[in-house]
């Protein structure tokens, strides 16, 4: 099965063709996690991302619960409900944007001396 995917690259969500569970997987690095989100989005992680110390990628807000969530690891999106995926589009990109805030990573590099 092939559906269209928002997938957070770095820090903007880039929509992709997803082939299967297998490639979300392999994507994702592991198994699979739904994360509840406050929006018509299905929202999957590695399941294991924080014992794996994946680097953050985003943090979640839930206003109306007051909760922040810092999610790690690569992030795949759907439009949709956990009982029906359907293809994400730049409406479910504007959801995400709502309530996710991209982490950036920085690296500083040093020379030996």
């Amino acid at each position: 099965m092939e559906r269209t995917a928002a997938v957070l690259r770095n820090t903007r969500w880039v929509l992709e063709s997803i082939h299967g569970l297998e490639a979300m997987e392999t994507l994702l690095g592991g198994q699979l996690e739904v994360v509840p989100v406050p929006a018509e989005v299905v929202l999957f992680a590695n399941a294991e991302g924080e014992d794996l110390a994946l680097p953050p990628s985003a943090v979640l807000f839930d206003r109306a619960a007051g909760t922040m969530e810092i999610l790690r690891g690569q992030l795949v999106a759907f439009g949709g409900d956990s009982g029906q995926l359907e293809d994400a589009t730049e409406a479910t990109v504007q959801q995400l944007e709502a309530v996710l805030i991209p982490v950036v990573t920085t690296v500083t590099v040093r020379e030996a001396s």
